[in-house]
């Protein structure tokens, strides 16, 4: 079965990370593709929020929270560690020799449907035991705004508990130009709007 992947990794210092995965397959002989994106994590406490397809850590000092900000309705998140067949949720200890059982954390789903699926996964670190207050909003999906000649665009907002917002607009593969989005033009292909209280960041 044929299929591409391509990754856009986006480093906001000092916030966050967001990480754009988009997948193609056309699915050929009406075989339908089972997609899984797998995030790796040291050993030590996690908690997750499966519904929200969410996670974080729960250590002492440093920590991370994961959360989905889009994907497809059924892609469900599972966690797994120190599992043996197949050979899943460890991390390595000593130079690569000893290794450890570590949650690995994975949103799946079988059988998709369409030739294209895009996932936005948010990273972000944080100091201590207090988690940030953050939500995530899907609003624009990329599959809607395609067409034959044009790949999609996509945009997602997080607000923060803080009452700062985060909007992210992307073109798929970054291809072509954004063009005009929400009364902003601009001939890029990736657009990051951070505010805070109504103004710009």
């Amino acid at each position: 079965m044929y299929a591409e992947h391509h990754r856009l990794l986006l480093w906001i210092r000092g916030r966050m990370a967001i990480v754009v995965d988009h997948l193609f397959s056309p699915s050929t002989a009406g075989r339908k593709p089972t997609v899984e994106c797998n995030w790796q994590f040291p050993e030590g406490p996690l908690i997750a929020e499966p519904e929200r397809r969410r996670v974080w850590t729960d250590h002492a000092d440093a920590n991370l929270l994961l959360l989905t900000a889009f994907a497809p309705s059924d892609m469900a998140l599972s966690i797994h560690e120190g599992e043996s067949a197949p050979r899943r949720g460890w991390y390595p200890k000593l130079f690569e020799r000893e290794f450890v059982p570590a949650p690995q954390v994975s949103l799946r789903v079988c059988n998709r449907d369409f030739w294209n699926t895009d996932i936005v996964t948010v990273l972000v670190p944080y100091g201590g035991r207090l988690r940030p207050e953050v939500e995530a909003e899907s609003v624009h999906d990329p599959e809607e705004s395609r067409d034959a000649y044009h790949p999609g665009y996509g945009h997602v907002r997080l607000r923060w508990g803080d009452g700062t917002t985060d909007d992210l607009y992307w073109r798929r593969r970054l291809e072509l130009a954004l063009d005009e989005r929400d009364g902003l033009r601009t001939d890029g292909s990736l657009l990051y709007l951070g505010k805070e209280f109504g103004a710009d960041m």
